[in-house]
C-alpha cells in the first residue's frame, strides 16, 4: 500500500510508501515508517544523529523466503517524535534501480521473484535514462520510435504554440496600452418627484416612446379630487340660478299697459273737464272719471317703483352670484394647478429605460421614479488607473467589444476625468482616487447597441504622437541635452 503524504526526511511532496523495509545502523536492526525513492523514516533509532550528519547503513528488504541487502549512505535531515528523517546521500544508479523494482513487485504481490531483484543486482551500472534491457527487438525498436516521433510531434507543436503565443503577447504589448470592461452610456435623463406622496399611476412603461408634454406618472390626490367635485357641483349650482334670475325690465309689458291706461284715462279726464265746465255733465260724473284717472296713474307709479325694487334686488342678487362664481372659478383653477404640480411631464422625445416606483409606493421630493434615454449617440465610459490614464490624450484610438451584439467596434477617447464626464463631480476626486474615469466617443453610429451592457475595452498606443520616441528614449542623439550646450 502507498500513500501521497509530505515526507518528513525531504522538504518536498514525494511518493512515500509503507512496503516493510528494515535499516540495519551500527550492527541493530530498525524498522521503518514509511520510505521513498529519496530518503527512509528510522523507528526508534538508539543513537541521535545531528541534522546534517552522515551515517553508513545497511537496507534489508524481506522477500517471501529470502532478502536482500544494500549498502547505502545516509544523511540526517530532521528528527520529529520517534522518527529519524534520512536522506540517500548519492544513491548509485543500481540500487535506485533495485529499491523502484522493489516497489513494483510489491505493489504486484509478486515479492516470491528473488530473481528479478538478483538480475537488477548484477546488471552493469551504467549512465543511461533507459531502464530496459540494451538488446531490443524489432517490435520494442518500433514502439521506440513511434514513441520518440510523438514525443517529438508533441514539441514541436507547444514549440509552435509557444512562438505564436510570445508573437502575440509582443503584438498586444506593443499595439494596447490597456485592457478592462466598461458599460455602455447614454442619454439618460432622471425623472423625479418634485414633492413627497404616494404614486397614483404610471402612464408608461420601460420601452415606450414619450414625446415633450406627455404624462409620464402623477402623485395620489384624494382628497385634492373630492374638494374639486365639491366646487365644481356648487359652481353649477350658481350657474343654475344666474339662469333662473329675472332679466332686467323683465315686467315692461304690464308697464307699458299701465302707462296707456294712464294716458287714456288722462284723455278722458280732459275731456270730462271740459264736458263739466260747459255743464254738459254732472259733478258726479266728472269724480267718477276723475277718480279714475288718479287710479291710473298710482296703479302705473306704483307699477315702475315695483319694477325699481326687484331689478334692483336682483341686480344686487346677481352681482352675489357671479362673485360667487368668480370665486369658484379661482378655486377651481388653484385646484387644477395643483393637480398639475402631481403630474410629473416629459420634457423631451424619449423612450422609457427604468421605473423606479409602482402605483401605491410612497415617495419623497427629489427620489428619480423614472429614468428615460434619449436618442442622442451613446457613449463607452470605463475606469483605468491613474497611471495609465496619463499615458491616453483625446483623440487615443480604442476598440471594444460588444457581448451584446458580438461584434468588435472602433472608437476615440472623448473625455478624460470625472468632472469632464459629468459635472456634479467632486473636483478631489480627480486626486483623491487611484483610478480616472474616461469617455470613449464611437467612430459611426452602432445600431443594436444595448444601453447600460457591458464591453470589453482595448485602450491603442499613438505611436504617431508627438514625442514618442523621446518618451521611450529620454537621451536621444538627434536632440542633445540643453546643459551640454558650450
Amino acid at each position: 500500500m502507498s500513500l501521497v503524504t509530505r515526507e518528513l526526511n525531504y522538504p518536498r511532496k514525494s511518493h512515500r510508501v509503507d512496503i516493510p523495509l528494515l535499516v540495519q545502523v551500527d550492527g541493530k536492526v530498525y524498522k521503518t515508517s514509511d520510505w521513498s525513492m529519496t530518503g527512509v523514516g528510522i523507528l526508534d533509532l538508539d543513537r541521535e544523529k545531528k541534522t546534517g550528519e552522515k551515517f553508513s547503513a545497511r537496507l534489508i528488504m524481506p522477500l517471501s523466503d529470502a532478502s536482500m541487502q544494500l549498502d547505502v549512505l545516509f544523511i540526517c535531515r530532521n528528527q520529529r517524535s520517534n522518527i529519524t528523517g534520512c536522506e540517500f546521500d548519492d544513491l548509485s544508479n543500481r540500487n535506485r534501480r533495485v529499491l523502484r523494482h522493489f516497489i513494483e513487485l510489491a505493489m504486484e504481490g509478486r515479492l516470491d521473484t528473488l530473481e528479478d531483484l538478483a538480475a537488477d543486482l548484477t546488471a552493469p551500472d551504467i549512465e543511461s535514462p533507459l531502464e530496459t534491457a540494451l538488446a531490443l527487438s524489432d517490435e520494442e525498436e518500433i514502439s521506440l520510435l513511434a514513441k520518440f516521433r510523438s514525443r517529438a510531434s508533441m514539441a514541436l507543436i507547444f514549440g509552435v504554440l509557444f512562438a505564436l503565443l510570445l508573437s502575440f503577447t509582443l503584438w498586444y504589448n506593443l499595439g494596447f496600452l490597456y485592457k478592462t470592461v466598461g458599460v455602455v452610456s447614454g442619454d439618460f435623463l432622471e425623472v423625479s418627484s418634485a414633492r413627497s406622496g404616494i404614486i397614483g399611476a404610471v402612464l408608461h412603461a420601460p420601452g415606450d416612446q414619450v414625446h415633450p408634454g406627455d404624462i409620464l406618472f402623477e402623485l395620489s390626490a384624494t382628497d385634492l379630487k373630492e374638494k374639486l367635485q365639491v366646487e365644481r357641483e356648487q359652481l353649477a349650482q350658481v350657474r343654475r340660478e344666474l339662469q333662473r334670475l329675472p332679466a332686467a325690465g323683465g315686467d315692461s309689458d304690464l308697464l307699458a299697459a299701465l302707462k296707456d291706461e294712464l294716458d287714456w284715462k288722462a284723455k278722458e279726464y280732459k275731456n270730462g273737464a271740459n264736458l263739466y265746465k260747459d255743464g254738459v255733465i254732472s259733478i258726479k260724473d266728472f269724480e267718477f272719471v276723475r277718480n279714475g284717472w288718479s287710479r291710473a296713474r298710482i296703479n302705473y307709479y306704483r307699477q315702475q317703483w315695483l319694477i325699481s325694487e326687484q331689478g334692483q334686488a336682483a341686480t344686487r342678487q346677481r352681482q352675489d352670484l357671479e362673485k360667487q362664481q368668480e370665486t369658484l372659478q379661482r378655486d377651481i383653477a388653484s385646484l387644477k394647478r395643483k393637480f398639475e404640480h402631481l403630474r410629473v411631464r416629459s420634457p423631451v422625445t424619449a423612450r422609457v429605460y427604468t421605473v423606479g416606483f409602482q402605483p401605491g409606493e410612497f415617495v419623497t421630493g427629489g427620489d428619480v421614479v423614472m429614468v428615460l434615454a434619449g436618442d442622442k449617440k451613446p457613449v463607452i465610459l470605463f475606469k483605468m488607473p491613474s497611471s495609465q490614464a496619463a499615458k491616453i490624450t483625446l483623440g487615443t484610438p480604442v476598440r471594444f467589444f460588444s457581448f451584446a451584439t458580438g461584434k468588435s467596434y472602433t472608437g476615440h477617447v472623448g473625455a478624460i476625468g470625472y468632472k469632464a464626464i459629468s459635472p456634479r463631480a467632486d473636483a478631489m476626486q480627480e486626486v483623491s482616487l487611484d483610478q480616472t474615469a474616461v469617455r470613449v466617443d464611437l467612430t459611426r453610429p452602432i445600431p443594436g447597441l444595448v444601453l447600460n451592457s457591458r464591453v470589453s475595452v482595448w485602450v491603442r498606443k499613438r505611436f504617431n504622437s508627438p514625442g514618442f520616441l523621446d518618451r521611450i528614449f529620454p537621451f536621444s542623439l538627434s536632440s542633445p541635452p540643453e546643459n551640454d550646450q558650450p
